[in-house]
């Protein structure tokens, strides 16, 4: 499905900025489930999709590659390593982390639930996706650095609200096809065809059309293996994905 939050160009394919748009949209698919199972299922998503968030960020303020088995003790290590006064666990976000959102996260991720919890409420999600938000911004300052742009985005549509699409035909929104300025998406099918599904004027911001490349990805249900924008005969940026229909 297409996210709203699926826009910037420049870190959209990032693990960390995909995990959380995950995290949001499983959110609000848990405030819009028809049923307590599907509900369920997405607060627990959301939860593990933000917390391994956290854990990519952490790696990334600290500039390393990744953490070790415990959490706290490999973030302490690192502290050490530094010579910065280690995060403060029994208080606070990190201690919210630490006694809330962590145990939830290792419940969903490694023991189940028990029946009695089996429905958890939207508002676990919640709790997590915020927590985690703050830890986040806390970190990148404790490290000196500039919080990431995504981690302050907080919308998603949920629930897909229209069906899947095949390769579209293609849509001119005022485009001169001559002009050596137009702006074109274009797909390439299994048998290396290449279908120009969308024009735009010279003027476009790039930006807005490699937005709009995200829109029409998670739109599609139909097989293509590679995907490029093109500003008359020059190639802007293609991505490679087998993505089967």
């Amino acid at each position: 499905m297409a996210l709203p939050v699926l826009r910037s160009k420049d870190f959209v394919h990032q693990p960390r900025y995909q995990l959380w748009t995950d995290a949001l949209c499983f959110r609000e698919m848990a405030k819009q489930a028809p049923n307590h199972y599907l509900r369920s299922m997405c607060v627990r998503n959301a939860v593990l999709a933000a917390w391994t968030t956290l854990e990519m960020a952490c790696c990334d303020a600290l500039g390393i590659n990744k953490l070790g088995n415990d959490f706290r003790q490999s973030l302490d290590g690192e502290f050490d390593k530094k010579g910065i006064a280690r995060l403060d666990f029994g208080s606070g976000v990190w201690g919210t982390i630490s006694s809330k959102t962590k145990d939830a996260r290792k419940i969903y991720a490694h023991y189940g639930v028990k029946l009695s919890d089996r429905f958890p409420q939207v508002s676990i999600a919640e709790d997590a996706i915020e927590t985690i938000r703050k830890a986040i911004h806390d970190i990148y300052a404790r490290m000196g650095k500039q919080s990431p742009v995504w981690v302050d985005f907080d919308e998603s549509a949920g629930w897909p609200t229209g069906g899947s699409v095949g390769l579209p035909t293609v849509a001119a929104m005022g485009a001169d096809p001559n002009d050596p300025n137009t702006l074109r998406i274009a797909l390439v099918t299994e048998d290396g065809a290449e279908k120009v599904t969308n024009t735009f004027p010279g003027v476009t911001p790039e930006e807005d059309v490699f937005g709009h490349v995200e829109d029409l990805l998670g739109k599609l249900n139909a097989p293509f293996r590679e995907v490029r924008v093109y500003r008359g005969s020059n190639l802007l940026g293609s991505e490679a994905l087998e993505m089967r229909g």
